[in-house]
């Protein structure tokens, strides 16, 4: 699938962390642009295998991004696109990532990037986690 983006909207809209730019789509869905072909379908994989938690944004697919009037293709993973604001308080986020970890746990992934910045409150105060790299890692869950 392919996706065209304006440079207005990946300059304006797009949210920029350190290993992408977030561009929101429609009321739906948005896209999470990476520049690697392989770091996009490693975010993917584990995003989809998260799913089912109720505080990660439905993954859709790894895309590929165009921006109008440039050659250069990039990568991204077209995911649920959620309003909300980033979180401020340390304090919070703390207690919010260390759920996080539990439950990511208990389906084999290992969740190490513990950045305030990367969850986002709706407007229902629920908590999301928003960024899922490189604070990802794919393990076999081990039970005694």
């Amino acid at each position: 699938m392919k996706i065209y983006v304006s440079k207005k909207s990946f300059k304006k809209k797009g949210s920029s962390g350190s290993y992408g730019t977030y561009i929101p789509l429609t009321k739906e869905k948005g896209v999470k642009i990476v520049k690697r072909k392989a770091l996009a379908i490693k975010e993917g994989r584990l995003l989809k295998k998260a799913n089912e938690l109720p505080f990660t944004p439905r993954f859709f697919c790894v895309v590929e991004v165009f921006i109008k009037g440039s050659k250069r293709k990039y990568f991204g993973i077209l995911q649920e696109h959620i309003e909300g604001k980033r979180v401020e308080d340390c304090n919070k986020t703390d207690r919010i990532f260390r759920d996080f970890q539990k439950q990511l746990l208990k389906i084999g992934i290992d969740y190490t990037d513990t950045n305030p910045k990367n969850i986002l409150i709706t407007k229902e105060d629920t908590p999301i986690l928003i960024d899922f790299t490189p604070g990802w890692t794919n393990h076999a869950h081990k039970t005694n």
